[in-house]
């Protein structure tokens, strides 16, 4: 490192000038989290990158190649790209042609970015290209084995994706393997353009070779000029040709000249090329060193025009590779002195003075007249480097010698700059200082015009009326700015509706009782930066009498959807499955068919033709459907694509035992629209001709309510799911140039207890000429993105290709969406017809007790985690109005808390009209619905459905505590049973009957047992209603399970125990159902090997 670094000062001062400081301006150093150092040599002045496309620059590498990262930085890719000319590699010189530099995705622990990280990264994204993944750890595991060539030569990971250039400081064995690397890492840089990724693992392998028998003979050593050359072809890499590169004869001594005068060295006495090539020379030097080598031959002449230190890199070449940089360092000596800097200036001063405020514009003038001496009274030409970063900008005046500093400072912080002086005879000196700019003063809430109009319309648009319910909800995130976090808060004087405020969704809940204005302000929404007086929002509401209902004339119902005689046209009709993409990490086939398909009439004989082309995963895929390979559907009556099939009086069609039962269609311009169901699946065809699958069709109008129907499983309990969303367009300024239309939305469940709730922002975008985009970020939830691909009659019902955020590349939803809600019912009640849902009790049940319960995680409630979930007794209480939960602790694993354990946690108020507890608790706010008195399982105990899931309650403790501590013996024979709601075959219909669990060294033990009269149990229904099941005691846990059924219809969950069992632990036994209607098996066993069988 030593040696590096005294090369770095002489490299600086040839691009920076001598005695002076490349640096234009800096700030304090904000919090950072962890290093990176960019290696070829060290590269000095890299741009450094992060981000999946690494655009996203950060800043510039200092000297020994380092640059400091914020945390913002954590779980990205890291980039540096050297710039010819600029950049500077501090063991061979300045960077002669642009390359760039990748390392993965980091975790926050300081990295290496190098040559040998960059394969690793272009391996990875070459698999990916194919559709192939390959982890990081198997990347780096190839470039590891192309190093080891040599079984007494070992090269680690640690060698291999350390610092390198630090190890190779030295002598030993370490040291020239970490020269082979440095070897490698040139090579690849200097040829990364020709060669492929196989390629360079390749050139890795036959330098390694080449270089390890000599490591691994103690008699030779590494000649440290070997710098092989890489042949290529017209088919890539050839092999390696040994080389050495030139190297210096000795180093040159300092020398000192009398300014005017010049220097000269013959290069060809300084240089030697242990090959034998004929050598050319360059340089690499500041301006105002005058150095230059006489065309043709090797004489270099060095004349400086200004006083002072230079050093001068000459370089060596032959036909194939550079030498390091030779140093020469001349020293330009004159009787006239330098500048100074006057020690009695006020300037920094008279900077403090100015106050400097964030947001606060300043226009000052400072005389800098005296801030340098000049022995020889030289007038003195000042410059000064910007600080652009603050906001401010700083500029001389050299004919009043004032500095001026003019702007509105964006942000808090201390601001370095330099001004340099400079006499015509020596380099400019310089002299640093500092901008202070304080922190920008609070300013209290602003209540935003137009939003708060928004708001006043929207609250009109419920129309309240006396003895009509009301359940609204509108979003008020825009209705205050302020840069400090707000707490919302609301008060109101409607009579008999509540109020509340959950995260940015103000909800107006119940039915008024009073007419009229309800007194000034009616609404009152208050906001509080915790700094400054809150600010309120005003809002006069005005409660209309109650209605006198006249008589409704009777709704013609809407048309039944028909297959008809005009539907058999012919031709090409695209078609595709509606619902959900199970996804990869799924065994079974869940993908989402498009393809082909026709409607045909051959001597009155009908017929449907279909040929599945792909199974759609990802969006991408849409447009290969449109290639001639995927549209291979021959339509002809003696095609196997085509079978009969007869239209039915009720307009379905019959063919070959399939049933094809129409729930929608439209017709434009003579093309026909339809959405059909066949055995429990819907589909959508399209005659339309020029509408491709990669549609990607206008955005409706988004200032309205939209629905849903969407194929989803997972924590409903229903196989579709219907939703709606509430859309708010912003009135500001777009942000991004592609971004069109932005807002915000809250989107909920419909038809179910509990239901989900998403609340977010929403944003249109163009990705291509005549497509928009339209993209959902949800807070706590992930960012969902769809297209509308198709729209029939004019957006009544439109087809959406959808993507999770997170599911980017691996799954895709096909969606149908509406603006009338009983279309979508009705097509839902054809598509997947649903049993009743319980009906709730009165969630006034839940008042004034404290319920316990089991649950999984693996939180402690101090902080910290274990690594598998296990099974805890938490507590809850509503009382008055407030809401308690428990605080955790590690004793919950057997023992439940008391009430000195619960915490207030927030509100709640009591859904009347929806017979649902309501807990308001920011972001953790919830929903508690009574389904069923669970007395048959312990007195008191109620079955509730909160945060999705189904839970029983207990009021008695020791039943819970029951459940935590079961008994085991080494012989399975002590068997714990317990009360449980088992699944059944009928959706959302439970049973009563029993869990019994045991425990052995060798498994873990599940049995399922109904009630005599009860409906028949099996393994069907268990892998339906259940997701996995476990044995965990937090440090060790084994996921394996297999399902059996006896001849008696008890039926059986086995989890082996892969690891061994300790005495006196406590183990889980857990057992998970993403249905809202099935509780999870959350149960606990204490081992004791001691017991008696």
């Amino acid at each position: 490192m030593k040696k590096i670094s005294l090369l770095a000062a002489a490299i600086t001062v040839v691009l920076t000038g001598c005695g002076s400081d490349d640096s234009s301006s800096s700030s304090t150093p904000i919090s950072t989290s962890f290093t990176i150092t960019a290696i070829d040599g060290y590269l000095y002045r890299a741009n450094v990158y992060t981000g999946d496309n690494c655009d996203q620059f950060i800043d510039q590498t200092n000297q020994e190649g380092q640059l400091t990262l914020t945390n913002e930085t954590i779980n990205k890719k890291v980039c540096i790209k050297a710039v010819a000319g600029e950049t500077i590699d501090m063991t061979r010189g300045v960077v002669v042609d642009d390359f760039a530099l990748a390392a993965p995705e980091n975790s926050g622990q300081s990295i290496i970015v190098s040559p040998m990280t960059n394969l690793v990264v272009e391996q990875i994204n070459l698999a990916s290209a194919s559709n192939i993944e390959v982890t990081q750890e198997e990347a780096e595991q190839a470039v590891i084995d192309s190093f080891n060539t040599h079984e007494d030569v070992i090269y680690t990971h640690e060698d291999i994706f350390g610092d390198y250039i630090d190890a190779a400081d030295g002598e030993g064995k370490e040291t020239e393997k970490a020269k082979t690397i440095n070897i490698v890492g040139e090579a690849l840089v200097d040829n990364n353009d020709v060669l492929e990724v196989n390629d360079q693992l390749q050139v890795i392998y036959d330098i390694s070779e080449e270089t390890s028998h000599i490591i691994a003979d103690e008699e030779q050593a590494l000649d440290n000029s070997y710098a092989p050359v890489i042949e290529t072809g017209e088919n890539g890499y050839v092999g390696i040709i040994p080389n050495n590169r030139p190297v210096t004869k000795e180093v040159s001594k300092p020398k000192t000249i009398d300014l005017g005068t010049s220097l000269n060295y013959a290069l060809d006495t300084l240089f030697i090329d242990n090959n034998g090539d004929d050598l050319s020379y360059t340089v690499d030097a500041s301006e105002a060193a005058g150095a230059a080598i006489t065309t043709n031959t090797s004489m270099l002449t060095i004349t400086p025009t200004l006083a002072g230190t230079y050093d001068v890199l000459a370089y060596a070449s032959d036909e194939v590779s550079r030498s390091y940089p030779l140093v020469l360092k001349v020293t330009a000596v004159t009787p006239n002195t330098a500048p100074i800097l006057n020690e009695q200036n006020t300037l920094q001063a008279d900077l403090d003075a100015l106050g400097l405020t964030a947001t606060v514009s300043t226009d000052e003038r400072l005389s800098i007249s005296g801030l340098f001496t000049d022995a020889d009274n030289d007038p003195l030409i000042y410059a000064v480097t910007d600080v652009t970063e603050s906001g401010l900008s700083i500029n001389v005046n050299n004919a009043n010698t004032e500095l001026h500093v003019i702007g509105t400072p964006s942000q808090e912080g201390a601001f370095t700059f330099d001004i340099t002086a400079y006499d015509g005879v020596h380099s400019a000196v310089s002299q640093t200082f500092t901008l202070n700019v304080t922190k920008a003063p609070n300013t209290p809430p602003i209540l935003e015009p137009t939003q708060h109009q928004r708001v006043a319309d929207d609250l009109t648009a419920l129309e309240l009326r006396v003895g009509t319910a009301v359940n609204g909800y509108i979003n008020i995130e825009q209705l205050f700015s302020d840069d400090d976090e707000l707490t919302l808060t609301v008060q109101d004087k409607i009579a008999g509706v509540e109020t509340n405020i959950d995260g940015a969704i103000l909800t107006l809940l119940g039915t008024p009782t009073e007419q009229g204005n309800q007194g000034y302000p009616a609404l009152d929404i208050t906001a509080d930066d915790g700094v400054n007086t809150p600010v309120s929002a005003y809002f006069d509401i005005f409660v209309a009498e109650e209605d006198n209902v006249d008589p409704v004339d009777p709704v013609t119902p809407a048309p039944t959807p028909l297959f008809e005689e005009k539907h058999f046209i012919g031709g090409y009709w695209r078609m595709g499955e509606i619902g959900e993409d199970i996804g990869l990490e799924h065994d079974f086939n869940g993908d989402l068919e498009m393809g082909w398909a026709s409607l045909l009439k051959e001597q009155e004989q009908h017929y449907f033709c279909w040929d599945k082309s792909l199974d759609i995963q990802t969006p991408e895929q849409l447009e290969e459907l449109e290639t001639p390979e995927n549209k291979k559907l021959i339509i002809n009556p003696n095609s196997e694509d085509c079978r009969p099939v007869d239209i039915q009086p009720d307009g379905t069609l019959l063919g070959e035992g399939k049933i094809y039962t129409p729930v929608y269609t439209s017709e434009k311009d003579g093309d026909y629209q339809i959405v059909f169901e066949i055995e429990g699946d819907l589909y959508w065809l399209d005659s339309t001709q020029d509408l491709p699958f990669t549609a990607m069709l206008p955005v409706p109008p988004m200032d309205k309510t939209v629905y849903q129907s969407i194929d989803w499983t997972e924590g409903s309990g229903v196989e579709v799911l219907l939703r709606s969303a509430d859309f708010t367009v912003n009135e500001q300024n777009i942000y991004a140039s592609d971004v069109t239309k932005s807002g915000t939305f809250f989107g909920r469940e419909l038809d179910v207890n509990d239901p989900l709730i998403w609340i977010g922002t929403w944003e249109i975008s163009k990705p291509g000429e005549d497509q928009e985009l339209l993209s959902y970020d949800a807070h706590h939830a992930a960012s969902y993105e769809q297209r509308y691909m198709r729209q029939f009659n004019g957006g009544e019902l439109s087809i959406l290709v959808a993507q999770h955020g997170d599911e980017v590349g691996e799954k895709v939803d096909i969606v149908l969406e509406s603006n009338d809600l009983a279309l979508l019912r009705r097509i839902n009640a054809v598509w997947d017809p649903q049993p009743a849902q319980p009906t709730p009790l009165n969630p006034s049940l839940l008042e004034g007790k404290t319920f316990y319960f089991t649950e999984n995680g693996a939180a402690t409630g101090g902080g910290e985690s274990l690594k598998h979930h296990v099974v805890w007794c938490d507590a809850v209480k509503f009382e008055d109005g407030n809401y308690y939960f428990s605080q955790r602790n590690p004793s919950n694993r057997t023992a439940c808390p008391t009430d000195a354990d619960l915490l207030d946690e927030g509100s709640y108020s009591i859904d009347e009209e929806n017979s649902r507890l309501v807990v308001k608790n920011g972001i953790n706010s919830a929903t508690h619905t009574v389904i069923g008195d669970a007395s048959d399982i312990s007195q008191g105990a109620l079955s509730v459905i909160s945060n999705g899931e189904r839970y029983t309650y207990f009021t008695d403790k020791s039943s819970v505590e029951d459940r935590l501590d079961a008994k085991s013996s080494t012989n399975g024979e002590a068997s714990n049973s317990f009360g449980f709601y088992l699944p059944t075959e009928q959706m959302n219909h439970s049973q009563l009957g029993k869990i019994s669990i045991s425990l052995t060294p060798f498994n873990a033990n599940i049995t399922f047992e109904k009630e005599i009269d009860g409906d028949e149990m099996s393994c069907e229904i268990i892998h339906d209603y259940f997701d996995g099941f476990w044995l965990s005691s937090g440090d060790s846990a084994n996921y394996e399970w297999e399902c059996s059924r006896d001849i008696q219809g008890i039926v059986s969950v086995n989890i082996p125990s892969r690891f061994a069992l300790d005495t006196n632990t406590v183990y889980s036994v857990i057992g998970t159902s993403e249905n809202k209607y099935q509780e999870s098996i959350k149960y606990s066993i204490h081992w004791d090997e001691t017991l008696a069988d």
